[in-house]
């Protein structure tokens, strides 16, 4: 690929570049303005606005000439305490709930031991309770009849058996 004279491509950049300021301008005035509203939402210091056309270190006219635009290295130490002031009000945050749940739980487990809570089953070890609520021996044997009923086959009563003969 040929690379083309310097000269050509300052040319090509001086025709650009007032469509570049029309389409991107208004946008960075518009980034300048939402970082400097979170700046003041966290009580970050925004340095103040020059008061004449040539700007400062923070600040610089924008090429369409509407407003003013914060300087790359003021965007970033803004973004960098902005930062640092979110995460020392999230750290704030955290330490209040954190203080809030444990006395939460703290009070729900002293109204816990405080309530009457039921008493204990009197029924000894290895007893449960059936369905009427009487104690009942959990090992228990099952007795005859209960023991035929579960052993015998069901025997339909229009089916003969297979081991009785046909008539």
């Amino acid at each position: 690929m040929k690379q083309r004279p310097a000269d050509e491509r300052e040319y090509v950049w001086s025709e650009y570049s007032a469509e570049y300021a029309l389409i991107w301008e208004p946008i960075y005035v518009r980034q300048t303005d939402k970082l400097v509203a979170r700046a003041r939402k966290y009580g970050v210091r925004v340095p103040d606005k020059p008061r004449d056309s040539s700007g400062d270190d923070n600040w610089e006219w924008s090429l369409v000439g509407s407003d003013w635009v914060l300087t790359n290295s003021a965007q970033e130490r803004l973004n960098r305490e902005i930062k640092d002031e979110a995460r020392q009000n999230e750290d704030e945050f955290r330490k209040w709930a954190t203080l809030a749940v444990s006395v939460a739980a703290f009070t729900l487990a002293l109204a816990s031991l405080i309530k009457n809570g039921k008493q204990p089953d009197p029924c000894p070890k290895n007893y449960y309770r059936n369905d009427q609520g009487e104690c009942v021996f959990a090992l228990q044997k099952k007795s005859n009849s209960q023991q035929s009923a579960t052993l015998a086959p069901s025997v339909h009563p229009t089916k003969p058996s297979p081991t009785e003969p046909k008539p």
